[in-house]
């Protein structure tokens, strides 16, 4: 249903960035759901080449799912560390003693962590110029972007947060 829903508005939102970017940059969109949907979608992620930056922000994980989600992303961040792909995590405080702890072992990898202030299970991977937006719930949703301007835009974002954040 949510799929549907994006997909409805697919158009608007391909033409709202085509406003942003002008013709220089085609802006390329992918939808996946459920589980399996977001790991084909961080599979994207580990095609990236060594020394590639990957930024993740806004992670909070509601408390139903973390199990699951810890038993998902450890596979995942192992794979990235051996292929040599950088990552600067931010977490909410409140993720300190479970994310936090996990990725701070894992090599070409830092943590840092950002107050809870207004929790939001919506999760911002940003890499070379790709945004993966993903909506970590049940059946998670996740979103990917392929467009230089809203990339450098995130990293923007990121940069700033990442400066004020807490190790």
């Amino acid at each position: 249903k949510r799929k549907q829903k994006f997909l409805q508005r697919y158009e608007q939102l391909t033409g709202l960035f085509s406003k942003t970017s002008g013709s220089r940059n085609k802006t390329v969109l992918g939808v996946y759901e459920g589980w399996n949907g977001v790991r084909l979608a961080m599979q994207e992620i580990l095609k990236a080449e060594r020394g590639t930056e990957l930024l993740i922000y806004s992670v909070f994980i509601p408390d139903n799912i973390l199990p699951k989600f810890r038993r998902f992303i450890k596979p995942f961040h192992e794979k990235r560390s051996e292929k040599g792909i950088e990552c600067k995590l931010l977490l909410t405080e409140n993720m300190r003693s479970t994310l936090g702890k996990d990725r701070r072992n894992n090599a070409s990898t830092q943590v840092k962590f950002v107050p809870l202030e207004q929790p939001t299970s919506t999760v911002f991977n940003v890499y070379k110029d790709k945004t993966l937006i993903i909506i970590w719930s049940d059946s998670p949703l996740a979103i990917i972007i392929q467009n230089k301007e809203l990339a450098e835009s995130f990293k923007t974002k990121f940069n700033f947060l990442w400066k004020t954040a807490r190790k």
